[in-house]
């Protein structure tokens, strides 16, 4: 079991329709963002883990930390009544958050993170004309693959499941795997515009992803 948390911070502008926008944040937009994510990949399934016998380096479960940048587009609607502003909004960005961790099991662990997205409501208060602190959640998901391998040389392997000599003991092998998984997403920002038709935020994203 592996257990995904994201955590994703950006900047981000976007373009409105003009319908209602001048008067308030009323109205259709599509954006695009950058930004920088961080990522912790856990076991939780692993826990306690038991370690082979000494001398294996970093006995434990891997425990990846991957981060990297990300850029990618949105769109949404905003409905404004009153000072509350209420909408909805659609994401995905494209990325390269990777690391490749070892094992007390001599195992070898690839993960990496190539998208994310989500769909997500949103909850603001208008201040002013021109200043919109939200909160955000919703669905998300990510593109994520996961690579395992044990040495070939089976004589580097004193203990542990790589020392096995059948398929189902281990062994030799080098295995792939790419699936998209998803969860929950939780977030807050604040947007400022800048024009009757041009917006720029700052947004702080956590996913949870427990696969």
């Amino acid at each position: 079991m592996r257990k995904y948390l994201v955590a994703l911070a950006f900047l981000s502008s976007s373009a409105f329709s003009t319908a209602g926008f001048a008067q308030d944040w009323t109205g259709f937009y599509i954006g695009a963002h950058g930004g920088y994510a961080w990522s912790d990949i856990d076991y939780p399934g692993l826990n306690p883990y038991v370690a082979p016998p000494a001398p294996c380096g970093g006995c434990g479960p891997p425990r990846a930390s991957l981060e990297g940048g990300l850029l990618g587009g949105q769109v949404g609607y905003n409905f404004q009544f009153s000072n509350l502003v209420l909408g909805i909004e659609v994401d995905y960005a494209f990325g390269d958050l990777s690391e490749t961790v070892r094992d007390g099991n001599y195992l070898v662990q690839t993960h990496e993170i190539s998208g994310l997205g989500s769909v997500r409501g949103r909850l603001g208060y208008a201040i002013g004309d021109n200043i919109l602190p939200y909160v955000t959640g919703g669905w998300g998901w990510a593109k994520a693959s996961l690579g395992q391998s044990c040495p070939n040389d089976a004589r580097a392997v004193v203990s542990g499941y790589c020392s096995g000599v059948t398929a189902t003991q281990g062994g030799p092998h080098n295995l792939t795997d790419e699936q998209t998984i998803d969860g929950w997403v939780l977030g807050g920002g604040v947007e400022y515009r800048i024009s009757d038709n041009w917006s720029i935020k700052a947004e702080y994203l956590h996913y949870d992803f427990d696969e």
